[in-house]
């Protein structure tokens, strides 16, 4: 059938990605590339987590080696050590007889640096900024090669400042202006950094910097873990090891990463804000200074460079426990907290609220308040889609979290009600004094949850070439919003236990990575939406009694230049040219558009898939033609198993309380089940009874639902 090739389901699209291994300060040898290499990935294919789908494209890595030539290498070691600044004492150097922090380590793995007899540690130890390096090395390094600075490519620097090039201990820092508060924030401890241009920057060198350093039944002090660097590694071997993991884990985190759900193009986008003040005293304290609490032109701006082509409004809005807007169940939740003890700190407990039912409530209010069905394909020109944004602010005596599974959230972006495989809203909880005194506001936050609505997962948490789920703190240490790198507290809880001052990365943003994957992610869905709507046209056609394979002439033309901007933005993609009039986003979308129009002139209809459905069983007269064909071998059982598949999950077809898939199965379809369909298609058995067929070969796997 002509229908066939249209399928959504057969997209799969190949990019190859130069990734670039450039190593600083040292020469890449024969020996050093053969052990990396032998360990590295050479493909990879995201997938959607929600819907535990592949996203429909696989990526090809190119590795490529690059050594920096020692004059360059030495005038990056001049410039930093030009930016150290000096930390005396370093953590834990006061106390001695009991060390934390980077000290626990030193004493530990390094004794060489510390003098017992006049108790002091004799090695200095400093902070360079890494901004400054991360421009250094764009300006110097990246933008001067044109293989490094192409469009496709992807660098992982490599920088080896052993204490030969820079002869103390150091690790990084950066200082950020938050966005709404427009108080300055530190973070301190990074080992690595990246987010402004197409890299990533790793010290080999820089002091371990664990999260629980220091902390008894926590922390690990042969930092055997993922802060080990080389200062800790001596054999070749290891060494490979490590960069290879490095590598590996960057791809699959930064450069390629996992989408949490389905990336989607709307042409305008409603951000429906509401910070809900959980006083029953009144709000004022919140309303007063709404611009203290959110910036709104960075939220714009933001998003409007990570979609392109679209619109965006930040609708803000005030609400307290006496609006009429505000459910009376919702107040209720919100005011029924329980205290639960902290893992750590058994002495210290925290204010939580049943996140459960509070994302079911908002989620249930969030439904009334959405204008746009996301999963509605034919509309795209002029679509638009509401996303409901809920940040509770506690009291100030009273601070409240989220709590889900063993975690204290501020955050939660949870699934649609009627769909958990499609975004809904976001939900958020902050406390006034954490604006106020920490002077954390929520920009970044709402930039975090909305994020993953839009489709991005933690810049940490991917799943490996195996499509094995894996978590490496290590990216914390990243520009990224995403990450769980904001203040008050992103330095590692020791760190906050024995300084007790602010830290983390604030003013974060969407970073060179992110905006790449999802123009990706944007185009596919724009591939995939072409395709559907001449799926459906062509369904509609034979359903009116029109041969799909011979169909009208107006179809005939637009099918021809549909296939023609669909080739054009599969080769921008696998080129990586994704903006401008030539680019991938562009020829997909002029694709959509003429696709919606056919669809639009030849009567399609899209049954919502986050609408509730009737529990009727819905089978169209029209496709016992396809199951007639398929029963005298005029398709193929691959054919009519994807047909099949694929008008179940669009709801064409509707099968009520239809069983979960099994694991996937290279097993043939029954001969049984081939008669049923020619019986069914000449009404001599019912339409329950071709079911059952269906329902056994999405029990065994042949059928993926």
């Amino acid at each position: 059938m002509m229908a066939d090739k249209w399928q959504p389901e057969e997209i799969m699209v190949r990019q190859t990605i130069p990734v670039n291994l450039v190593l600083v300060g040292d020469m890449w040898n024969a020996t050093t590339q053969n052990k990396i290499k032998e360990k590295l990935q050479s493909s990879y294919k995201p997938i959607i987590f929600s819907e535990l789908s592949r996203a429909g494209i696989q990526y090809d890595y190119q590795y490529n080696f690059v050594s920096v030539n020692d004059k360059v290498s030495k005038d990056f070691f001049d410039f930093m050590k030009s930016q150290a600044r000096d930390i005396k004492p370093f953590f834990g150097g006061k106390e001695f007889i009991y060390p934390w922090g980077i000290a626990v380590w030193i004493r530990n793995s390094h004794p060489e640096w510390v003098n017992k007899n006049f108790e002091r540690y004799e090695i200095d130890y400093k902070l360079i900024d890494a901004q400054k390096v991360e421009d250094y090395l764009n300006d110097n390094i990246i933008s001067k090669d044109p293989n490094l600075s192409k469009a496709n490519a992807a660098n992982l620097i490599f920088i080896a400042d052993d204490m030969s090039k820079i002869n103390f201990l150091h690790n990084f820092e950066l200082k950020r202006v938050d966005a709404a508060t427009k108080r300055s924030h530190q973070a301190i401890g990074l080992m690595g950094y990246g987010g402004r241009y197409n890299f990533y920057f790793f010290d080999l060198y820089a002091v371990p910097w664990h999260s629980y350093q220091g902390f008894p039944n926590f922390y690990d002090p042969k930092m055997q873990n993922y802060a080990t660097d080389f200062i800790d590694i001596k054999t070749d071997e290891k060494r490979a090891k490590l960069i290879s993991d490095y590598v590996n884990n960057a791809t699959s985190l930064l450069i390629t990463p996992t989408y949490i759900y389905p990336p989607t193009y709307k042409s305008n986008y409603v951000l429906d804000l509401v910070i809900v003040s959980a006083s029953r005293t009144g709000s004022g304290t919140v309303s007063t200074s709404l611009e203290h609490f959110i910036n709104q032109e960075k939220l714009k701006s933001q998003f409007e460079s990570l979609i392109p082509y679209s619109q965006w409004q930040i609708k803000l809005s005030m609400a307290n426990f006496d609006s009429r807007d505000i459910p009376n169940k919702l107040k209720e939740i919100v005011q029924d907290t329980k205290r639960i003890k902290d893992r750590v700190n058994p002495d210290y407990t925290y204010e939580v609220l049943d996140t459960k039912k509070l994302v079911d409530q908002v989620t249930e209010w969030a439904t009334t308040r959405t204008s746009t069905d996301i999963k509605d394909y034919r509309e795209i020109q002029k679509s638009s889609w509401t996303i409901p944004v809920v940040i509770v602010v506690g009291n100030r005596d009273k601070p409240i979290y989220l709590y889900e599974g063993d975690s204290i959230l501020l955050g939660i972006a949870p699934g649609h009600p009627d769909d958990p495989s499609q975004p809904c809203c976001v939900l958020g909880v902050t406390y006034d004094n954490a604006v106020w005194d920490d002077n954390v506001g929520l920009t970044d936050l709402v930039l975090h949850e909305t994020g993953h609505v839009l489709s991005f997962m933690h810049p940490f948490y991917g799943f490996s070439g195996d499509d094995e789920p894996f978590v490496n703190q290590y990216f914390n240490w990243y520009g990224s919003v995403m990450a769980y790198n904001s203040p008050p507290n992103s330095c590692g809880l020791w760190y906050s236990v024995y300084v007790k001052t602010s830290c983390g990365i604030a003013d974060t943003f969407y970073t060179k990575f992110e905006k790449d994957n999802f123009a990706r992610g944007v185009t596919l869905f724009l591939m995939k939406t072409t395709k559907s709507n001449v799926y459906r046209t062509m369904i509609n056609l034979e359903s009116v009694n029109k041969d799909p394979n011979n169909p009208p002439d107006d179809v005939t033309h637009a099918l021809s230049s549909i296939e023609s901007k669909l080739r054009k933005a599969e080769t921008s993609l696998a080129k990586n040219e994704l903006l401008g009039n030539d680019g991938s986003i562009q020829s997909a979308f002029s694709a959509a558009t003429e696709s919606e129009e056919i669809a639009k002139k030849y009567g399609v209809i899209y049954s919502s898939s986050i609408k509730p459905l009737e529990p009727n069983l819905h089978i169209p007269d029209w496709i016992k033609s396809t199951a007639k064909w398929w029963s005298v071998n005029n398709i193929t059982d691959s054919n009519f198993v994807n047909s099949i598949q694929y008008l179940i999950k669009e709801r064409i077809i509707v099968i009520p309380n239809l069983a979960k898939s099994g694991q996937a199965t290279e097993q043939s379809v029954p001969s049984w089940i081939k008669n049923n369909a020619g019986w069914w298609a000449d009404g001599k058995i019912s339409d329950q009874d071709f079911v059952k067929g269906i329902q056994y070969l999405v029990e065994k796997g042949i059928i993926k639902i």
